[in-house]
This record gives C-alpha cells, sequence and structure tokens, in this order.
C-alpha cells in the first residue's frame, strides 16, 4: 500500500488535473480498491483484474462500497461471481465487468500466450472502458 501510495501522489504530482487510472491483478485488485476509496477523487478510474473480496481481514467489499470513479472489472470463467460482487458494491459510473468466455487469472487474460483463445477480446473490452473513461 505505501508503494501504490507513493506512485499515485507522484502521478497526482506530475499532472494535477490529468486523469489516474490504477490497475491491479491477481492479489493487488484488493489494494487498487483500497487505493481508491482512501484517496477522495485522486483516482480517475480503477481496473481490477481477478479480484478477491478479502485480505488480511480487510473487506474489500467495504472499499469498493466507498468508490465513486469508475471501475471496470474481469476474471478468469470461473472467478465471475466475486468479480460481480464487488463491481455491484461500488458507486461510481460507469461500472463495467467483462465476463470471458475464455480466460486467464488477472492481467494474463490479456496475453495471446497465456490465453489464445480470450485474449483479443478481452483487450477490446480493457479498450472500449479506457475510452470512455479517459478519451484521447
Amino acid at each position: 500500500m505505501p508503494d501504490l501510495a507513493a506512485a499515485l501522489a507522484w502521478a497526482r504530482q506530475c499532472d494535477p488535473q490529468g486523469p489516474v487510472l490504477v490497475w491491479g491483478s491477481s492479489y493487488s485488485p484488493a489494494l487498487v480498491f483500497l487505493l481508491a476509496a482512501g484517496s477522495g477523487d485522486a483516482v480517475s478510474a480503477a481496473l481490477a483484474f481477478s479480484p478477491g473480496a478479502f485480505l488480511s481481514g480487510v473487506s474489500v467489499r467495504g472499499a469498493a462500497g466507498r468508490l465513486t470513479c469508475p471501475v471496470f472489472v474481469t476474471s478468469d470463467v470461473g472467478e465471475e461471481a466475486e468479480a460481480a460482487a464487488l463491481l455491484a458494491a461500488t458507486r461510481g459510473r460507469p461500472r463495467r465487468q467483462f465476463r470471458p468466455a475464455a480466460g486467464a487469472h488477472g492481467s494474463s487474460i490479456l496475453r495471446a500466450d497465456r490465453n489464445p483463445r480470450g485474449a483479443a477480446a478481452a483487450w477490446v473490452a480493457v479498450g472500449a472502458f479506457l475510452d470512455e473513461v479517459a478519451p484521447g
């Protein structure tokens, strides 16, 4: 968390008005939800790949409930329910969930070598979300 908080502070210092998107994969989406929830409007959008709801006794779902920024979640096939529950807890708009026909855990869903049947579709979904929340 200290590294993520420092990176967020650095990004805001470099461009105080520009969008700052946070991205977490596997273990780190929980941290992304906690960071965004505790950062007011410093986070412009959050992307979570295979998020989990608990982190060392801390409710990630509780943090998700405090998010007011746009949120994108995706997961491997079979992990969709957890991702959907976290997304449903958020208050920001837009909220998007990509449900893959073929997937992989975490950001590996975007890698053709790890997800040969689904990486292209995952990239389309991520790209559409990024275009929506941070055009240009």
